[in-house]
């Protein structure tokens, strides 16, 4: 009996493999109505949040074509703007390690940056600059990642973002729970059920009540820190559903709309299912989406975000492999 060789060289066998994540939210939220993130699309604040005794004020500007980095300035020898006060320039998030020493600027003049801040200057008006002087950059805008430009932003200095270091060399964003907020016009694109909103942040105070992750400035599409260790997606109907908010540690929370009882909340991996359906949808007369504010209730939340997606209901698990892998905010970065 003769044998038949067979050049297995010849054939080949494709493996069904996901593509690896390359970084971008929207790619995973085909159709979706806002996607915003931290790392991508990011302006600066024209105005360094200051802190202080009596800071001079600060002025940033142009821009970064590579991460946004957070950005701090430290006075380290006090005394008048050109005549004797000296700056630190850092992007630790920490102010520990500087990447600029003895910066001794004139009064109004701008400051070209270096290293991981090239591309930007930085100036300050005349004053004098006190020791414990400490100057914050803040987020003016993120720009919308779904092709529908309603980027999220925020005009007023005083009511702008920290930048923080955030996760994996991607930035985040510090509410500070006082009046900071980031709005988008995005809600007006929302006009039929079912829809969903996804939020990777960290609650800074989950003990605290009525704290907004987002809300509209109407009464529906709102998901908020209801009542101490409790998240709640607000259908226009008190009362939940909730889910369980553990700790202040990175989670995705999630909220589906669908005009029924099978309206969801979630929180990492805990769940609420139910209510009766109230006013769903934000509407023409609701159509401002707010990050960290629920305008109606004058609810402020103090978190620190990394990005928020409203989109048609979608599967979560691709999201939830990017969030926590090398590409995203590495490996077990976010409870899911």
């Amino acid at each position: 009996m003769s044998s038949i060789a067979i050049d297995l060289s010849l054939f080949s066998v494709a493996e069904a493999t996901a593509p690896g994540f390359d970084g971008n939210f929207a790619a995973l939220f085909p159709g979706a109505y806002l996607v915003l993130q931290t790392d991508r699309g990011l302006t600066y604040g024209g105005t360094p949040r200051a802190t202080g005794t009596t800071p001079p004020v600060g002025t940033l500007s142009g821009s970064l074509a590579t991460v946004p980095v957070p950005i701090w300035f430290a006075c380290t020898t006090p005394g008048p703007i050109g005549g004797g006060a000296v700056f630190a320039a850092f992007a630790d998030g920490l102010g520990v390690t500087p990447f600029m020493t003895g910066i001794t600027p004139a009064a109004g003049v701008p400051v070209p940056l270096t290293g991981p801040c090239a591309g930007l200057s930085m100036a300050w008006a005349a004053g004098t600059a006190a020791a414990d002087n400490i100057w914050k950059a803040t987020c003016a805008g993120l720009a919308d990642q779904s092709g529908n430009a309603k980027h999220a932003i925020q005009p007023a200095a005083s009511s702008q973002p920290i930048v923080t270091a955030g996760l994996n060399g991607k930035p985040g964003l510090l509410f500070d729970g006082v009046d900071d907020c980031l709005l988008s016009t995005a809600g007006s694109l929302i006009t039929a059920l079912p829809y969903q909103c996804v939020i990777a942040c960290r609650v800074l105070l989950p003990g605290t009540a009525n704290q907004a992750l987002v809300g509209t400035n109407g009464l529906s599409g709102t998901i908020f820190v209801a009542a101490a260790n409790t998240v709640r997606q607000y259908n226009g109907v008190n009362g939940g559903p909730n889910a369980a908010l553990p700790s202040s540690a990175p989670t995705r929370f999630s909220a589906s709309w669908t005009g029924t009882t099978a309206d969801t909340i979630r929180a990492g991996s805990a769940s609420g299912t139910g209510q009766n359906s109230g006013s769903n949808l934000p509407g023409a007369g609701s159509a401002q989406i707010e990050i960290a504010r629920w305008s109606a209730i004058g609810a402020i939340g103090s978190i620190e975000m990394w990005n928020v997606i409203h989109t048609p209901p979608a599967s979560l698990v691709g999201y939830d492999a990017a969030l926590n892998s090398p590409s995203g905010y590495g490996p077990g970065a976010f409870a899911v």
